[in-house]
């Protein structure tokens, strides 16, 4: 592996990263790794262990954690240990792309449609179907999972592109809210059992 940056930091496309997870008004971090599986699909690995999720007050605390802290799932990767030792080289950057908020869905989907934040709802909803394959939550799947209402949801979100317009509004607006309010809060607290939380 050829890795070249400015000096103390590995760059952007380093395959370990930093996330930042944000429920209500505390945010945790963790280190992710997407590994290529033959199927051609990203299995998502994270420094978890016997499906909980350590969550760390700082990044550093977080990447500290993956290189010295117990046995977790991220270890059992292979290059792992090739991986690890160029974290101890240089600071893994916190990039906006990996910042989520599991807690915006289930707050934003309560509101008239006219006032949805499609791009933030989708993207929790990524983080969300990645720590269900990751930390193994069959108990998500009804909700979560392929042919699921929110399922559903992040698709129809999806078509918005860019920017919805008044189409988007209208098929947002027929589309039981209720439902999808109740059923994004419950994925969010199924995974906060999940949570270690640190510090």
């Amino acid at each position: 592996m050829t890795v070249t940056n400015q000096p103390g930091w590995l760059p952007a496309t380093f395959p370990v990263q930093l996330v930042e997870v944000t429920m209500g008004d505390r945010s945790g971090y963790t280190v992710r790794l997407r590994v290529p599986e033959a199927d051609g699909w990203l299995d998502p690995v994270f420094a978890s262990s016997a499906g909980r999720l350590p969550l760390m007050p700082r990044p550093e605390h977080a990447t500290a954690f993956a290189l010295t802290g117990p046995a977790h799932d991220l270890r059992a990767v292979p290059g792992w240990a090739e991986l690890a030792a160029w974290m101890t080289r240089g600071h893994l950057p916190l990039l906006d792309e990996n910042r989520y908020d599991l807690g915006i869905p289930p707050v934003n989907l309560e509101m008239d449609p006219e006032h949805w934040l499609p791009d933030l709802i989708v993207k929790a909803g990524v983080l969300a179907n990645e720590l269900m394959v990751a930390l193994d939550m069959e108990e998500i799947f009804p909700y979560l999972g392929a042919g699921s209402p929110l399922d559903h949801l992040h698709d129809v979100l999806r078509r918005a592109g860019d920017g919805p317009r008044r189409s988007h509004v209208a098929e947002w607006r027929r589309l039981d809210r209720g439902l999808m309010a109740s059923s994004w809060q419950t994925v969010t607290d199924m995974i906060e059992a999940r949570l270690i939380r640190h510090g």
